[in-house]
């Protein structure tokens, strides 16, 4: 178990099995799991590995301790250079977009603080779960930047712009029930139940052809940058597509036996 090793004498991303879910842990409780290269490299590790296995249905990540992720660790990127910290913000982008370009469901389960980086990613992820004692937010116009791992682009795609921009620029930190209701997040769950609730949704995509899943999460994160008819014709394409396969095939014979037997 080589690289650097954190709390409990576990790495600073380590991976847990719940059925069909997959959980990607970051395991930097000290500092708020504030993400590193060392995080970034262990996440593209285990999001690989539970992309290729068969059984796994869906990804969750959820941070250890008080904290989701309070997103990069400032004190590192400190002490680099401007190509550094150049080089630091494009491996947080390329991270970042494996979780949108994932084809399985990726949810992110929000455990208490997600600011700055971890709010964004939060964002790259295809639905949110939040804990009660949740609180989301890009608060790094508090310290005179701005979000760095896609916050600007990628939040007014969940939220209206006015709502970005009022975001962006308050650095003001949401509840999970505030989340909610802007659509950041799917459900609020008492605290200790977020895996529990994320496993939920993994058995339930699991019921389904990972081929559909897999392309009608593609074709609802391109339907932001496609004009409408472009995107209406890859819709048939995929349809016309998964209607032939063997998956679909099964399942609308065993749907026209079961109403010839009523």
């Amino acid at each position: 178990m080589g690289g650097v090793v954190s709390s409990a004498g576990l790495p600073v991303v380590f991976p847990e099995r719940r059925g069909p879910l997959g959980v990607i842990v970051l395991n930097r409780p000290e500092v708020l799991n504030a993400i590193s290269l060392e995080v970034m490299e262990r996440v593209a590790k285990e999001l690989d590995t539970f992309v290729a296995d068969a059984d796994i249905r869906a990804i969750a990540v959820i941070g250890r301790g008080r904290a989701f992720s309070t997103g990069a660790d400032i004190a590192a990127l400190a002490e680099r250079s401007a190509e550094g910290r150049r080089d630091f913000m494009i491996r947080a982008h390329e991270m970042m977009n494996r979780f949108e370009a994932a084809p399985k469901p990726v949810i992110a389960a929000v455990n208490g603080i997600a600011a700055g980086g971890g709010f964004e990613l939060m964002l790259a992820c295809d639905l949110a779960v939040a804990a009660e004692s949740a609180r989301i937010g890009l608060t790094e116009i508090r310290y005179g930047f701005l979000p760095g791992g896609g916050g600007t682009q990628r939040l007014p795609r969940w939220v209206s712009p006015a709502v970005a921009k009022q975001l962006i620029w308050s650095g003001e930190l949401l509840t999970a029930e505030q989340a909610r209701e802007l659509g950041l997040v799917v459900k609020v769950v008492r605290d200790g139940d977020l895996l529990a609730e994320a496993e939920v949704f993994a058995r339930q995509f699991a019921r389904w052809s990972p081929t559909a899943v897999a392309d009608g999460k593609a074709l609802v994160n391109q339907a932001r940058e496609r004009p409408l008819e472009e995107g209406l014709a890859a819709e048939r394409e995929a349809n016309v597509r998964l209607l032939s396969g063997p998956e679909a095939t099964a399942a609308i014979e065993a749907f026209l036996t079961r109403r010839s037997n009523r």
